[in-house]
């Protein structure tokens, strides 16, 4: 006897139980009961009542069909259950996840309770339209208005043009909620309304996968049927797009009648299938791409990666990392200006990494990118330029420059380090998906972190429509606690999911590629100083920009040169290694990502070095490492020769020590070729010193076929001169430097000192407060505002003072004067040993109104 067999035999059984069954039966005949949702062993269902209110139950049917219960303590509202089970009972697919699993019906409830309970708390303005089914107006608190047309008053169904009602399935929003509650509350107000439609409305019908459809209530003039039979010849209601696309020139036509209304959601669903099948038809003429205007040769899988994306108006790179990304993603903007005449290329990413691109962007297409910094004035006309193609611009920029981007019309968008955006509530999240473009790319290792909502809010940037809405993603792929509303369990039909989105992933780990690539991979990863960092970092520039413009030097001179060039490289690390008190370092927050997330160590057996030339930067690495978990042995100079073999050993053997910890004690004589990937915490000043740290893992019995070297280096500081390809030859160390044991201590000849002092010259471009000139400006933080279904951004009229003076005048004479303090701050130390309060010790401020200038500062007497 199967499961609806023994149902049926407990209703029989159950059917002299009176008044009780008679009760469910209508309980069941008037569509009151709904599966919401069902579990290992128990399911939940909704019983609603007259009132328009509902009671939940959950109920264990295994147990019932065997009768452990007693029959006569059932309910009427459970012996409806059971008829719903007889008639619509199907075994669900085993689930090993404890919780529940929402049916389709069960989601729609919740999320549509949801959408009351907020609409309850709306203080909405209404203005009664002049017939019932016709446009009524709501205004919020912030006078912003939304036009909404009733579809069905009992069942709060209508239209409105905003994207939650485009994405969500259910023909209804907070809003519509909000105007149907509205008229139950004020019948008065809409009775005397005439009950039809003020026009025939062409729409898309959102509870039939949004496909063409018409709506009218009331009698139709002449005009108005034959505009039905056009578009619907055999009296469908509802009919795909495509079926219509010879039909737009009419559909056009209707514009302006005053009894026909056509949405823009119409149109716009025409002009994505349009723009589709120009695609293919593209995509069929240029089957053999040119990439003679690429300056570099990429590999097969390269070349798939940009094929994939080229002609689709959506695309997910997440290849592994170290696979280039970048250059596939450059490649792509390249090659759709040359097929698709796309005008421009906007490039969002962390700031950390804006003049990473530009340096990749001018490597592989010789062409000078656009980084869009600076004041408000400045980058409004950077984003009008029409002398670049590229534009870069970091994540926080965004978030202030929304309105400007949307008007400079970017053809295409490419997010970086898509993580940024991967929580699909946040400010960030809303304003970058709200961008508008013709074709977007992603890029991201990861494009699942910690949960599968981090997919959905990636391709919701780059497709509104494809894994929308998110009740419908949910009751499809996750499993829900019982009790906790909000919290998910695990997740299961993860295959359909893949199918649904893989026309917009391309994904290749190292192994499937392995052939293709070269032995040893390096990646530049470029990090801004902390605030702190850069004040430091000021100081030593600015002392030796003085020490350099001296005609004559003294010995006390040129060891202060060398003494000022090591400090400034220390405290890119940190400024723990400056003042043993304080520790800023942006260097190890990136590296705690790229052991985390990047390289993820903890989850592998993965086996690392990392390089550091001073034994406190290790110091500090050492705590990470702790604080993480990770297992690691350390090599210093202080360390035994005859105990370095033990670390070795340890490192290789034992699987709970995953990094070995290195100064240049181990850059010459160790073999450690049985890790594949190296970390330079920072790049040797001598070129030959990184090439003999890499081969230490680059030797012959190196297991992997690939390895891996990650190179720290901080843009606004010395770090990046040496990197950038003005360092120091490599024949003027072995000429001129000569370095012993003690690293503050140099030894000059004296036929290299002048060519040593033009060098640091060209090299260390100094501003007059002790900067390098390729320094940015600080990143200000979001001002961005949400509201429940898009973006609002405020914008406040710029201050200005009775004398004239803007707020921003102030606020950079501050700027000034406060970096002009820090530099005092710094000669007074250097002069004493003792500071002068720190940079949280002084405070200038400017009065708007008198221009009076107020320095307050602390002092040790």
């Amino acid at each position: 006897m199967d499961f609806r067999d023994r149902i049926n035999t407990l209703l029989q059984k159950l059917a002299v139980y009176q008044p009780a069954y008679t009760e469910a039966q209508k309980i069941f005949s008037s569509d009151a009961v709904t599966c919401i949702w069902h579990g290992i062993e128990e399911m939940g269902f909704q019983i609603d009542k007259e009132n328009g209110d509902f009671e939940e139950l959950t109920i264990r049917p295994g147990d019932m069909v065997e009768e452990a219960i007693l029959i006569p303590e059932i309910s009427p509202k459970i012996i409806a259950c059971l008829f719903w089970l007889k008639e619509n009972y199907v075994l669900p697919e085993s689930k090993e996840i404890g919780g529940k699993i929402y049916t389709r019906q069960g989601m729609i409830h919740r999320v549509l309770w949801e959408r009351r309970d907020k609409s309850r708390k709306l203080g909405y303005r209404v203005k009664v339209g002049k017939t019932f089914y016709g446009d009524h107006i709501l205004y919020n608190e912030k006078n912003e208005k939304y036009s909404i047309t009733l579809w069905n008053y009992e069942k709060y169904l209508g239209y409105i043009n905003n994207i939650d009602w485009k994405t969500n399935k259910l023909s209804t929003t907070k809003h519509i909620i909000f105007l149907c509650d509205y008229i139950s509350q004020f019948p008065e107000k809409f009775n005397h309304l005439p009950r039809v439609s003020p026009y025939l409305e062409i729409t898309l019908d959102p509870q039939h996968n949004y496909d063409l459809h018409w709506k009218f209530i009331g009698e139709m003039n002449e005009f108005q049927k034959e505009v039905v039979h056009r578009l619907f010849p055999r009296g469908e209601t509802h009919l795909p797009v495509q079926t219509v696309v010879s039909k737009v020139a009419y559909i056009r036509s209707l514009e302006g009648s005053g009894d026909v209304v056509v949405r823009p959601e119409v149109y716009e669903k025409l002009a994505t299938y349009f723009d589709d099948l120009l695609l293919q038809q593209k995509k069929a003429e240029h089957a053999d791409l040119d990439f003679s205007d690429i300056k570099a040769e990429l590999f097969p899988y390269q070349k798939e990666g940009v094929s994939f994306c080229l002609f689709r108006k959506a695309a997910i790179i997440a290849d592994e990392m170290g696979l280039g990304k970048t250059l596939q993603a450059i490649s792509t903007a390249i090659l759709k200006r040359k097929y698709l005449d796309f005008r421009n290329t906007l490039i969002i990413c962390p700031s950390s990494v804006k003049y990473q691109w530009k340096k990749e962007i001018n490597k592989f297409t010789g062409e000078d990118a656009m980084v869009v910094e600076g004041f408000p004035a400045e980058r409004r006309g950077k984003y009008l330029s029409k002398d670049h193609f590229f534009f870069i611009v970091n994540y926080e920029t965004v978030m202030r420059d929304f309105e400007w981007i949307n008007s400079a019309k970017f053809d295409f968008i490419i997010l970086d380090e898509a993580q940024k955006i991967k929580n699909f509530e946040s400010k960030t999240s809303n304003i970058i998906s709200s961008l508008h473009k013709e074709h977007g790319l992603i890029l991201t290792g990861t494009p699942i972190e910690n949960k599968l909502s981090d997919l959905y809010s990636i391709i919701l940037f780059l497709d509104k429509y494809k894994v929308t809405p998110l009740w419908e993603f949910s009751y499809q792929h996750c499993v829900f606690d019982k009790l906790s509303h909000n919290k998910i369990n695990g997740y299961y039909n993860l295959t359909d999911l893949k199918a649904k989105v893989a026309d917009l992933i391309i994904r290749r780990q190292k192994k499937e590629v392995l052939q293709q690539l070269p032995t040893v991979l390096q990646k530049d990863i470029f990090i801004s100083l902390s605030e702190p960092q850069a004040g430091m970092h000021a100081r030593f520039g600015h002392r030796l920009a003085q020490i350099l413009s001296k005609r004559f030097k003294t010995t006390f001179d040129w060891e202060q040169i060398m003494i000022l060039l090591t400090n400034m490289r220390r405290v890119s690390n940190s400024t723990f290694l400056i003042d043993k008190t304080s520790h800023h370092s942006s260097k190890l927050t990136e590296l705690e990502f790229i052991l985390k997330e990047r390289l993820d160590i903890i989850g592998s057996n993965k086996k690392m070095v990392i390089f550091s030339e001073w034994v406190d930067s290790l110091f500090l690495i050492e705590q990470l490492l702790e604080k993480l978990q990770i297992g690691y042995v350390k090599l210093t100079g202080s360390v035994p020769s005859k105990k370095r073999g033990e670390l070795i050993q340890a490192f290789q053997n034992r699987e709970d020590i995953q990094v070995f910890l290195s100064t240049e004690a181990g850059g010459t004589g160790l073999n450690l070729q049985f890790a594949d990937t190296l970390i330079n915490f920072e790049i040797p000043w001598n070129p030959a010193k990184k090439n003999q740290r890499i081969g230490r893992i680059d030797r012959i019995g190196q297991e992997s076929s690939k390895l891996h070297i990650f190179n720290l280096i901080c843009r606004d500081s010395i770090e990046i001169k040496i990197a950038s390809g003005l360092m120091l030859k490599q024949n003027l160390f072995d000429n001129v430097l000569n370095q012993d044991t003690n690293e503050d201590t140099v030894d000059f000849s004296n036929e290299g000192k002048a060519q040593f002092i033009k060098m640091l010259e060209e090299m260390l471009d100094f501003d007059e407060n002790g900067f390098l000139t390729d320094t940015v400006e600080e990143e200000e933080t979001e001002v961005a505002e949400e509201t429940e279904e898009g973006i609002v951004l405020t914008e406040e009229p710029e201050e200005v003072s009775s004398n004239g003076r803007s707020s921003m005048e102030y606020e950079k004479l501050e700027q000034v004067l406060t970096k002009g303090m820090e530099f005092l701050s710094g000669l007074f130390e250097m002069s004493t040993g003792e500071k002068l309060g720190g940079t949280d010790g002084h405070k200038i401020t400017v009065d708007k109104e008198t221009g009076e200038v107020t320095l307050k500062f602390k002092f040790k007497m």
